[in-house]
């Protein structure tokens, strides 16, 4: 026997245990999920890397129309890297993302309140989405019926999840904290009769309307006003590495 027939069993095991722990090592990362990515707080509640990144995605098109119409500026393919009239697209990007982001938290965090949402989480989110299609999925598979889109993307199922939530929440929000009494109609009546049209009819006429629209006003004023006293702490490193995809 050569020296490469005696080799030859210790190579075979080795690879076998080579494979064994790659084997291993696949299983243990899989059963433990990587923590997402803190890029800031508000009032306590963390933003993700991927949430702020999702934002982002969604303020393109604003950000877009807002050098466009400022610094009569075209979208190329440096647009992110420019900066113009001291101020940079992707900075701004950002900002728009993080403004929008603290809203929406505010307003999850009230809902949270009122028993409407468990977990205000981004990740939470993703697995609804991710649970939802599938349940869409096997309804198709199996000729069952139902509403909406065959699979949800992203933007598409936050849209219709946040605005269920909204509605709910402005009618809680409306029936503890606003006052409707007739009072407080007829000064919101007289105080926008300037500026909205429908107002030029009698108050009797369109007394449901008034009361509607002061519930508008109120809800949103509602939340500027927690939007002033919010807490919102950047990790500035992190929270500037975040970049849209291109």
């Amino acid at each position: 026997m050569d020296i490469y027939d005696s080799l030859f069993p210790v190579m075979g095991f080795l690879r076998v245990f080579i494979i064994f722990l790659l084997f291993v090592l696949v299983l243990f990362l899989a059963g433990c999920p990587v923590s997402p990515v803190i890029v800031g707080w508000i009032n306590g509640e963390p933003v993700t890397a991927a949430e702020l990144k999702f934002w982002m995605q969604l303020n393109r098109s604003w950000v877009y129309r807002y050098f466009r119409e400022k610094h009569d500026l075209e979208y190329d393919a440096d647009f992110w890297t420019k900066s113009v009239g001291n101020e940079s697209p992707l900075v701004k990007l950002r900002e728009k993302a993080l403004s929008d982001i603290v809203m929406v938290k505010l307003e999850q965090m009230e809902a949270r309140k009122y028993g409407l949402i468990n977990d205000i989480g981004y990740d939470a989110f993703l697995r609804e989405l991710r649970a939802e299609n599938g349940r869409r999925r096997k309804a198709k598979e199996a000729g069952e019926p139902f509403f909406g889109p065959e699979q949800y993307t992203e933007s598409a199922y936050w849209d219709y999840r946040h605005s269920n939530m909204v509605l709910e929440l402005r009618k809680k929000i409306l029936e503890n904290e606003a006052n409707f009494s007739r009072e407080n109609l007829m000064k919101f009546y007289d105080s926008e009769k300037a500026r909205e049209p429908l107002f030029k009819q009698p108050f009797s006429e369109v007394e449901k309307a008034v009361q509607s629209l002061l519930g508008d006003a109120f809800y949103r004023d509602y939340f500027m006003k927690k939007r002033q006293t919010a807490n919102v702490r950047i990790e500035r490193r992190l929270f500037d590495s975040v970049f849209p995809d291109q």
